[in-house]
C-alpha cells in the first residue's frame, strides 16, 4: 500500500488504478518520473535501485519483492539523507557513453541528434526566448556539458559550465523550410569541445516562428523531450521574461541517473 501512494505522488494516477500488476509504464510513467519513484524509494526505505533495472519492478508487486531481496530486513522507513547538489560535475552514465562512442564512428554525421521545433506566431521576442531557454539549462544542466575524460579517477565525466544559450538566427526561402530544418537537425556535435544542444530560429514566409532545438541522443531521449518541449512551451506561453519563473527544480535530474549506473 505505500508503495502504491508512491507510485501515486508520482505518476498522478488515482490509487484505485494502481494494482500489485499494473506496469509502470503503461501506466504512463517516463523515465524522469521513473528516476523520482526510485528517489522515493531511497529516502523511504533506503534502497538503491538501478533504473536499468526496471524488468524486474515494473509492478508494485515485483517492486516489493526486489526491495525484499534487496534487503534481509522489513521495509522500515529511513530518514532522508542529502540529495545531490543541483550543480558541479557527474559521471557519465554507460547508455551515453555507448551513444557518444558510436558517434565518432561517424564525426561528420549527426546520426544521433534528436530534434524537435515549436512553432508560434508573431509575438514573442528573441529576448524573451532567450530567457526561456536559459531557464531549461539551468533547469537540466547536462544540456551546458561537455563529456570529458577525467585522468585523476580514470572515467568519463560531464564538465558542467555556465552557459548562456546562443540563438542562430536562419533564414529558410520559401518552399525549402523543411530541407533547410533537416541540414540544421543533421549537422555533427562534438560533445568533447562543445555542448550537446543547438537552438535555431528560422524565419520563413509568412508571420511564424520556428524554434528548432537540436541535442545529443546521449543526453536526450523520446521520454525527456517530450517533458523538455513541455516545459519550453510553459516558459513561452505563461511567463513573462521579466518574471522569475515559478516552476520548481525537478526533484529528480539526469545528474541524479548518472550516479546510479
Amino acid at each position: 500500500e505505500e508503495l502504491i501512494q508512491l507510485w501515486h505522488e508520482v505518476l498522478g494516477v488515482s490509487p484505485a488504478h494502481i494494482t500489485p500488476d499494473s506496469h509502470f509504464m503503461l501506466l504512463g510513467g517516463d523515465s524522469l518520473q521513473l528516476q523520482r519513484l526510485l528517489n522515493r524509494v531511497h529516502d523511504r526505505w533506503g534502497l538503491l535501485l538501478n533504473p536499468a533495472s526496471l524488468a524486474a519492478f515494473s509492478t508494485p508487486g515485483r517492486m516489493v519483492h526486489y526491495c525484499r531481496q534487496m534487503s534481509s530486513v522489513p521495509l522500515v522507513p529511513v530518514v532522508s539523507g542529502a540529495t545531490n547538489p543541483a550543480s558541479g560535475n557527474f559521471p557519465v552514465p554507460a547508455t551515453a557513453l555507448g551513444l557518444w562512442l558510436k558517434s565518432q564512428l561517424a564525426p561528420g554525421h549527426g546520426l544521433y541528434n534528436c530534434s524537435m521545433a515549436i512553432s508560434w506566431a508573431a509575438g514573442v521576442s528573441a529576448a524573451r526566448l532567450e530567457v526561456a531557454l536559459q531557464r531549461l539549462m539551468q533547469r537540466h544542466p547536462v544540456l551546458g556539458s561537455r563529456i570529458v575524460w577525467q585522468r585523476e579517477q580514470r572515467h568519463f565525466i560531464h564538465l558542467v559550465q555556465p552557459v548562456h544559450p546562443t540563438l542562430c538566427e536562419v533564414i529558410a526561402p520559401e518552399g525549402k523550410l523543411q530541407r533547410q530544418m533537416q541540414k540544421l537537425a543533421e549537422q555533427p556535435m562534438a560533445l568533447e569541445a562543445g555542448l550537446p544542444c543547438r537552438f535555431y530560429v528560422i524565419k520563413g514566409a509568412g508571420k511564424r516562428t520556428i524554434l528548432l532545438l537540436v541535442v545529443h541522443h546521449a543526453v536526450l531521449d523520446g521520454w525527456s523531450a517530450r517533458v523538455l518541449g513541455s516545459e519550453l512551451l510553459c516558459e513561452l506561453g505563461t511567463r513573462r521574461a521579466s518574471s522569475a519563473s515559478a516552476e520548481p527544480h525537478p526533484c529528480t535530474a539526469y545528474r541524479d541517473y548518472c550516479q546510479r549506473q
